[in-house]
């Protein structure tokens, strides 16, 4: 059998940086090796730098102690930390001597006219950035330094590496407390050994130039390449500075330059660091021969005042989404050009952001401002308040908002459109035919000129084209033809982007190509006549090409962008205040979406971005920064913050649903509340991410809004059980707002029905109440009134103060004003809202309750009363009529003075007889209430109704009260020939004494003639009748009488029996009817 014949291959390393150094030919192998060192360093020292900045002292939590095993476990727990001490003394001292070694080389003699590449010059930034990053950490940290002496205070000696811990000692404390530098030891070892190189000039000022050809043609994408440029400026002119008394003159013969920085720094008087971290260009260069050219800036610069460029970010942001939205996705190109120019848009945003706030933490609130504005000067969190809660005004807030949703919100639609495969494929397809287009067309003439003049550019310049052409049918010397005899070659269609070490070394080569160092510089000679338009050529490519490795990484660009925890991590204030943490109320997060809370104007959708928030912090604590601790810190504050949201956004939703439905029961001239957008947005989300959970936000609303809804129920028929039945409009009017409310919520929540929630919460409640305030209070108390159809309550109604609740916030006032009417009475309008809130079986419970509780009365009650009455009246005949009205009236006035003078019998008496009277009047009016209804209603049910219509309900009470009386004996016994001894006698002295008070009400009267009624006594009472023997004398009076205090009680005795006179006769109609 053959043997099988395996060929094993090492495993790929797709690593940038070896991919890139393997592609690179030797031209530029030494500055490739060093580029490739230097990110190694400059990634570590990130690292570190991360490390420290989360780093939390430990020496308070910390006991003091004697024993000498305690402090050995002390050391042993702090021993860790003064590892990473150890590590960034040792980063820094290898560092320095790396990038001052490294400059060294580059300025010998031989290299002096070399070529330094763009991308080396951008490395060498970088390191000296995290080293200037690394400088600011360590002189805020001072917990570092309390630690460090906590930890070696006392355990030294008995340590067994004791003379190991001795020199790390010794090189730990000069570290962190340099006796020549206190301040800045990171930064001031590093000028040292810069100062050490001859002509190390050249370098720095290669560097600058280099940051300011960047910042000009804007070749950065993300806010911190651009303000890692910023942060290096004020150093490196410190280092070339010297020794800070002016003795540089690097820019002795080249003012402009010099100008040019200036005009940077003054554009950006502060530039953030990291996340709570900042840095002041000023106060750096305040010892340095630059101090008079950079003075601190105490007003807000114009690019910085974020207030004033939202509106300009919210157009831009406007205009930009109608161009992605009309983009041909069908046309590479333009395409390209659409997707840069959003990512420089919001390059240029979150720079504005962070410039923003770094400038609030720079600049502070007074204490006499902290005190106005109703600070706590005392508080532990005061200097974090002092920068963040009451540092920003109102428009700021809003600023600040809308910004961070115009980031978020296109930066979730761009990822969202690059989730789309074809989408990315024709973006590297643009990027293709723009290498392509470069290598096989635009480098022809600069070919053709190296090619006429013999130089040998021309290699460089074929390698440079070979290196990523990619042809369809290749000619050689196509660079060798005319203008006129020139064919350009044809270019694939491929969708296959150029690779990172295909663009490194494009650049590279390029920048070679146009740089005024080096062995390039005698292409200058060879351009002779046409420099002008092929430099043109090379530097447009390559300051276009800078952005190709960021399209073809977009997803990562964008989602560095996208975050925006630096709102959140705040670890530099909490160095500052010794606090443990902050509470929620001043998290920025929180108080910015707290604003959007109570400000109407700012769209809810915002509160979505701005929980986002900590989702990128989360995200940063365990990805970035590796710590669990502040991914603890954030859940828990997350949490709460979005219990909280969901809270106040469902309480928001209600009200605003509430004054739509408040208004859509109103005229049209409170007719002013409109169904925002700004809500419908957060109604319609059911998984956003917090956290990495998905949640569903419209349910939880939902049961929010469904628990208002019961507790709005519960509070309405808590409101009638505790007042009085003359509020039963105002319920009714309440079940109509929460009704609308309902209606118009259930097009965006799922929500039980109305009726069905009703149902729960009042049950039989509502029947109950009504029934026994009826009973116990409005029937025995309340003063009828005929004419008007009503009763009135015997006392002044409160001046009631309605809740928000009730009738929504906007509304208020209009439901009062609209309410007051009905409020201390009881009448027609209380009658319909009654008929409405109940069943037919439900108004039908309530009359049976009044008749039995009616029967109860006149079986129980009213006998008892007439026998009082009638034993209080003595006997009396009808005066004769030469004694005029006030002679009649006198006397009947002086024959019954013990009962008009007996307030206790009159009271029993008449709330006896007001009960009788009021009921009999109340079932009268529900049934003509319902007599009115029916017959509305009879306009579109008439052919359908059914011809044996039962009895009403007031006739059939009258029926119930007949029986009660003849079977409990009543009739019988006052139905008597002996009308002076009997109810009609009774009777007629009541009715005087009711004449004799005008504001007694009519129930009395028609109690008394209903059961006049019954014993078929009304002619024998109308003869009888002592007030209708008045009305006869006074209506046979030809001449007024004289006045007298006697003839003014009898005026209005006759006015009072008159119109009693009239109703008792309308009454009659009725029961005889």
């Amino acid at each position: 059998m053959a043997e099988e014949l395996k060929i094993c291959l090492p495993k790929a390393d797709f690593d940038a940086n070896f991919i890139a150094k393997c592609a690179l030919n030797s031209t530029f192998e030494d500055e490739m090796n060093l580029v490739t060192q230097l990110q190694l360093v400059c990634q570590k020292g990130t690292k570190i730098f991360l490390e420290l900045y989360t780093f939390r002292s430990c020496a308070r939590a910390l006991p003091n102690v004697i024993d000498s095993k305690a402090q050995e476990a002390i050391f042993e727990v702090l021993r860790p930390h003064m590892r990473k001490l150890k590590v960034l003394n040792e980063f820094a001292l290898n560092t320095t001597v790396l990038i001052s070694s490294n400059i060294q080389k580059l300025t010998i003699q031989d290299n002096c006219t070399k070529v330094i590449p763009d991308i080396l010059l951008s490395s060498f930034i970088d390191v000296i950035d995290v080293l200037v990053k690394l400088n600011q950490l360590n002189d805020i940290k001072s917990g570092l330094r309390n630690d460090f002496s906590v930890a070696f205070q006392h355990v030294q000696d008995s340590l067994q590496d004791a003379a190991i811990v001795s020199n790390d000692i010794q090189s730990l404390q000069e570290f962190l407390g340099s006796s020549t530098h206190p301040k800045g030891f990171v930064f001031n070892l590093l000028r040292y050994n810069i100062h050490n190189v001859k002509h190390f000039e050249q370098v720095l000022c290669l560097m600058l130039k280099h940051i300011l050809s960047h910042l000009d043609h804007q070749l950065y994408v993300g806010s911190e390449d651009k303000h890692k440029l910023l942060r290096v400026i004020p150093y490196l002119l410190l280092i070339l500075d010297k020794d800070g008394n002016g003795k540089a003159n690097t820019f002795k013969g080249n003012k402009k330059k010099l100008n040019n920085i200036v005009k940077v720094l003054r554009r950006y008087p502060v530039v953030p660091t990291y996340a709570d971290m900042t840095l002041n260009p000023s106060s750096i260069l305040a010892d340095s021969s630059f101090s008079s050219l950079i003075s601190p800036a105490d007003t807000l610069p114009s690019n910085f005042d974020l207030a004033a460029l939202h509106n300009q970010i919210h157009t831009d942001y406007d205009k930009y989404l109608l161009r992605l939205a009309s983009q041909d996705t069908q046309k590479p190109e333009l395409l390209y050009n659409v997707v840069l120019d959003g990512i420089i848009l919001l390059s240029e945003w979150k720079s504005s952001l962070l410039q923003y706030i770094a400038w609030k933490y720079q600049h502070s609130v007074s204490n006499d401002r902290l005190a106005r504005l109703g600070a706590n000067l005392s508080a532990p969190s005061v200097e974090y308040e002092r920068v963040t809660k009451y540092n920003y005004s109102v428009q700021e807030w809003t600023a600040l908002i809308d910004v961070i949703r115009c980031i978020k919100s296109l930066v979730a639609t761009l990822q969202q459109t690059f989730s789309q495969a074809h989408i990315f494929k024709s973006l590297q397809q643009a990027i293709y035919q723009k290498v392509q287009i470069y290598c096989q067309h635009s480098l022809l003439p600069v070919l053709h000129h190296a090619d006429k003049k013999k130089h040998a550019a021309l290699k460089s310049l074929i390698e440079l084209r070979n290196l990523a052409a990619d042809w369809v049918k290749f000619d050689p010397n196509d660079y060798k033809l005319g203008r006129s005899d020139r064919t350009l070659s044809e270019i694939n269609n491929r969708s296959v982007g150029p690779t990172h070490s295909q663009l490194q070394k494009l650049r590279t080569h390029t920048q070679a190509l146009f740089d005024k160092r080096g062995t390039m510089k005698a292409s200058w000679g060879i351009l002779s006549g046409n420099i002008d338009s092929d430099i043109t050529v090379l530097k447009s490519f390559y300051y276009e090409s800078f952005f190709y490795a960021k399209i073809l990484h977009v997803d990562s660009i964008l989602d560095d962008i996208s975050d925006c925890s630096d709102l959140w991590f705040r670890e530099f204030y909490l160095e500052l205040t010794k606090c443990i943490q902050f509470p929620i109320e001043i998290s920025m997060p929180w108080m910015l979406m707290e604003h959007v809370l109570t400000k109407p104007s700012i769209g809810y959708d915002s509160l979505l971005f701005l929980l986002d928030i900590y989702n990128d912090a989360a995200d940063r604590s365990l990805r970035t920064l590796e710590q669990q601790f502040l991914y603890d810190e954030v859940e828990a504050e997350a949490n709460l913050c979005f219990e909280q949201l969901v809270f106040l956004l469902s309480d928001r939703v209600y009200m605003h649903f509430k004054n739509i439905g408040a208004s859509s029961l109103l005229e049209n001239s409170f007719n002013t509340v409109s169904l925002l957008k700004k809500f419908e947005y957060v109604l319609r989300q059911n998984h956003i991410s917090v956290l990495g959970r998905y949640i569903d936000l419209n349910q939880l609303i939902t049961d929010h809004v469904l628990a208002s809804i019961t507790k709005d129920l519960e509070t309405s028929i808590h409101r009638l059980e505790t007042g009085n039945l003359t509020l039963l409009v105002e319920l009714d009017w309440q079940l109509r707002v929460l009704e609308a409310t309902h209606n118009a919520l259930t097009k965006y929540l799922n929500l039980p029905s109305f009726q069905e929630l009703q149902k729960e919460v009042y049950e039989n409640r509502l029947v109950s109440i009504i029934e026994a305030e009826l009973i116990n209070n409005m029937l025995p108390q309340y003063e009828l009134s005929w004419n008007l159809m009503e009763f009135r309550c015997p006392e002044e109604p409160n001046d009631v103060k309605y809740d928000n609740q009730l009738f929504g916030s906007q509304f208020r006032s209009a439901f009062e004003q609209r309410l007051r009417p009905f409020r201390g009475v009881f009448g027609q309008q209380h009658l319909l809202s009654m008929l409405r809130l109940h069943s037919k079986c439900e108004i039908c419970s309530i009359v049976s309750s009044l008749t039995k509780s009616l029967e109860d009365k006149v079986h129980d009650v009213l006998p008892l009363c007439i026998n009082a009455l009638i034993s209080a009246i003595p006997p009396c005949k009808l005066p004769k009529f030469l004694y005029k009205t006030e002679g009649c009236f006198g006397y009947f006035e002086g024959k019954l003075k013990p009962v008009l003078d007996d307030e206790d019998l009159k009271s029993h008496i008449f709330q006896c007889f007001r009960m009788v009277g009021n009921t009999l009047a109340l079932i009268y009016f529900m049934n003509e209430v319902i007599a009115g209804q029916t017959l509305f209603d009879s306009k579109v049910t008439s052919a359908f109704a059914l011809k044996n219509i039962p009895l009403d309900m007031f006739s059939c009470a009258l029926q119930s009260l007949e029986k009660k009386l003849t079977s409990s004996g009543f009739i019988e016994r006052w139905n008597s020939s002996n009308y002076a001894g009997g109810y009609g006698h009774a009777w007629s002295a009541l009715e005087f004494i009711i004449c004799c008070h005008e504001q007694i009400g009519d129930g009395i009267g028609i109690a008394g003639t209903t059961v006049i009624h019954f014993l078929n006594q009304r002619h024998m009472s109308s003869l009888l009748s002592f007030t209708h023997h008045v009305l006869s004398v006074h209506a046979s009076e030809s001449s007024p009488s004289e006045a007298s205090a006697l003839a003014t009680r009898a005026a209005s005795f006759i006015a009072t029996a008159s119109r009693r006179k009239h109703l008792s006769l309308l009454w009659y109609d009725i029961l005889e009817y």
